[in-house]
Order: structure tokens, then sequence, then C-alpha cells
């Protein structure tokens, strides 16, 4: 098999607000990977970078209570919204061939539509078209995952589902609102879903906690 065909971008990301219009990356999380023969997992390497920005939306300090990154925390640990593009497309040009049309990564992670919108938005203001160059136009949302197994009947429907106490439920180590805690968190709970799927793991009756 192709091995080009077998790579995927972890991502996750902490974000200034919802929109990828008008709000900005504040950490990013990307764990690249490639599978192999036994879908076993190879030449692996991450990326982790907090951003400062010149200014932050008047409820940003509301939302950094909860990621404890605020903007004196950004000001210290963060680098700027260039350094970071030049970072992060340096680190993707060193596993894809972007003029390699055959050579892309699928983008995962947990509703990572969200991620995907913001990462678009950051390579437009750096000045590339090339994300497509990249990364795959279909994604890999372990949300999905999530909803199919549940489909199935092999696990109960959840009434969050945030990514926090689902790794709870599924005995998945965290440190919520952390990037890289998430996106790891996010992995992991993939790998497993995929082996209650194939019935490779049982959870010998377990149900949702209230």
């Amino acid at each position: 098999m192709n091995q080009t065909n077998r790579k995927v971008i972890w991502l996750d990301l902490e974000t200034t607000g919802l929109s990828a219009q008008q709000n900005e990356i504040v950490e990013l999380a990307m764990i690249y990977n490639e599978l192999n023969e036994d879908n076993g997992i190879e030449n692996e390497a991450e990326l982790h970078l907090f951003i400062k920005h010149d200014t932050y939306p008047e409820d940003y300090p509301k939302l950094a209570e909860m990621t404890g990154l605020t903007e004196a925390v950004l000001a210290t640990r963060g680098v700027t919204k260039a350094q970071a593009f030049a970072k992060v497309t340096g680190f993707l040009r060193t596993k894809i061939d972007s003029y390699d049309r055959d050579d892309k990564a699928v983008l995962a992670g947990f509703n990572v539509g969200f991620d995907d919108q913001f990462m678009r938005e950051f390579f437009t203001a750096g000045g590339s078209k090339y994300y497509g160059s990249f990364i795959r136009s279909c994604r890999l949302d372990v949300m999905t995952v999530l909803a199919e197994v549940g489909m199935r009947g092999q696990i109960p429907f959840f009434a969050s589902n945030r990514l926090e106490p689902l790794c709870q439920f599924f005995e998945i180590d965290i440190d919520a609102h952390s990037a890289m805690s998430d996106i790891k968190a996010t992995r992991e709970l993939y790998r497993k879903l995929v082996g209650i799927r194939a019935g490779e793991i049982k959870l010998d009756g377990k149900k949702e906690k209230a």
C-alpha cells in the first residue's frame, strides 16, 4: 500500500472565540503520524505552539479563565502569528511533499470541522492558498465515529458530547483545555472506539454515569 495514503494530522486548537473569520488561534497542537500495514503508528512527530496577538476580544478574559491562556501568559510563551505560520508550514513540509498531489494527510480531531475552518483562515492570513496541498478534503471526525458506534448499540448515547466527560467514561487521561492533552486524548478515544466497533474491546455492561 502506498504510504502517502496513510498519513494523518491530529489537530486541536484553543481560540479567542468561535468565529474563524473574527477570532484567532492562541494554542495549536498537532500530531503527525503514519499508519503501517497493521494500522500501527509510525513516524510520529508533534508541534505545539502558543500564539500571541496585539489585541483580544473584550470577552476573552472569561475564556482565558478556563484555558489558563491569559494575555500575560501568551505574551511570555507565545510566538507571533507570522512566526507560528512559518513553524506550521515548515513542520508540514518535513512530512508532506506539497508538490505531489497524492501526498497529503487526513485531518483528524474531535469536531475537527471547527479546527479546519480556523486553519484555512490561518493559511489565508499567512498569504498562502496551498492548505489543500498538505491536507485532504476529507476529514476524520471522532465525534462521527462516536455516533456510529452508538448507532450500532455498542456504546450508550451520551447526554454531553464534550471531550472531558467522554474521556472519563472511557478511562482516558486528559488535562482539559490543554490542546496537546486534548488531541492525545482524542486519538486514544478514536483507538478505543475502533476497537469497540471491531469487537476487540468490550465495555462489560458499563453505562454512562448520571
